[in-house]
């Protein structure tokens, strides 16, 4: 699953929309998102949920390769690996000296296998 999203100091990516995921979740990023970057997700859902569930935290955003920071093992630690057809729910948000920005909602669905 590939959740990809620019992530910028101050969002993820303006689209809220349904996205096919593949692979592992990554965040597309065309600058560092940085240390302060919080991550939140929640368990797997079934893939008729159009609304995220509580969201958990799962940590900070870890530093980009070549323009993707990959997520996968923060999302594992947290929920597993999900299941094909099964909707994903990502926000990240910006926090500095304990304040936090608005969150962007992302989810993905995850593909079947090939």
């Amino acid at each position: 699953m590939l959740v990809s999203h620019g992530v910028a100091p101050s969002e993820v990516d303006g689209s809220t929309g349904d996205h096919q995921a593949r692979s592992g979740p990554s965040i597309s990023s065309p600058t560092s998102p940085g240390e302060n970057t919080v991550l939140s997700a929640c368990a797997p859902q079934k893939s008729g949920v159009r609304r995220a569930p509580q969201l958990k935290l799962l940590g900070t955003c870890p530093a980009p390769v070549q323009g993707a920071a990959n997520i996968t093992s923060l999302y594992q630690a947290a929920f597993g690996l999900p299941v094909e057809n099964q909707r994903i729910f990502f926000s990240a948000h910006i926090m500095t000296d304990g304040w936090c920005s608005p969150a962007k909602l992302f989810t993905a669905l995850v593909p079947a296998s090939t």
